[in-house]
């Protein structure tokens, strides 16, 4: 045997549970600090949609370290008071990843914005949760817009399958949570998110991109 000889790293193996493959085209690149990553490009047409469905008629957005929590929530009927929320936990780099790839979402944001007249609807600082609340993790987010009506779809890709990718594996999705909302409470959740980009950190190892936003005005 020669001991010299290097050795080969294992795969890792295509896990039952991990979620769904969606078709994917990967690249390698070579990041600013001269680590080479993957960048990926992703087709979520054949992507399940998520059976969990909230509708939301507030919103807020938070920045905790390194997670940004994007939380929904629905209002008492003739009151301020909350009903339920659901919070989405997002790592930084998924943030900027979907800011990045959202070019035409926010095209067609500033179309209806005009077009309706619409003004931002402002997002609520929330104090105390609600007896009803949930939290659920994602990674990749797909915004759709149609008229005054939007709707986000939320997925989650675990570190594991972000592993198998960088060795030729499958890109496995889970289908987290579909949210429901006015357009302009996601004018108002996009702008947030906007203001606070530039504080995000550019580190990701596997970038993807998603040309899956649909819009019809």
């Amino acid at each position: 045997m020669n001991k010299n000889k290097p050795s080969v790293p294992r795969r890792m193996p295509e896990r039952p549970g991990e979620g769904f493959a969606v078709t994917s085209t990967r690249h390698n690149v070579v990041n600013v600090d001269g680590v080479t990553g993957v960048s990926l490009t992703a087709d979520f047409s054949s992507a399940p949609v998520p059976d969990r469905r909230y509708v939301a008629d507030v919103a807020s957005v938070v920045r905790v370290d390194d997670i940004v929590q994007l939380i929904f929530g629905q209002q008492k009927v003739g009151t301020d008071d909350l009903r339920s929320l659901v919070v989405i936990h997002m790592s930084c780099s998924a943030i900027r990843n979907f800011l990045d790839n959202s070019e035409t979402i926010n095209t067609a944001m500033r179309l209806i914005k005009t077009k309706f007249s619409l003004s931002s609807r402002k997002l609520i600082d929330i104090k105390h949760e609600p007896t009803q609340t949930v939290a659920l993790a994602a990674s990749i987010i797909m915004a759709s817009v149609s008229g005054r009506e939007a709707c986000l779809d939320f997925y989650y890709s675990s570190p594991y399958v972000a592993v198998q990718v960088a060795q030729g594996g499958k890109f496995m999705v889970d289908p987290t949570a579909r949210i429901m909302l006015p357009v302009n409470l996601l004018l108002s959740i996009l702008e947030k998110l906007d203001e606070i980009k530039a504080d995000l950190p550019t580190d990701a190892v596997m970038k993807a991109d998603l040309p899956t936003d649909e819009v019809t005005l």
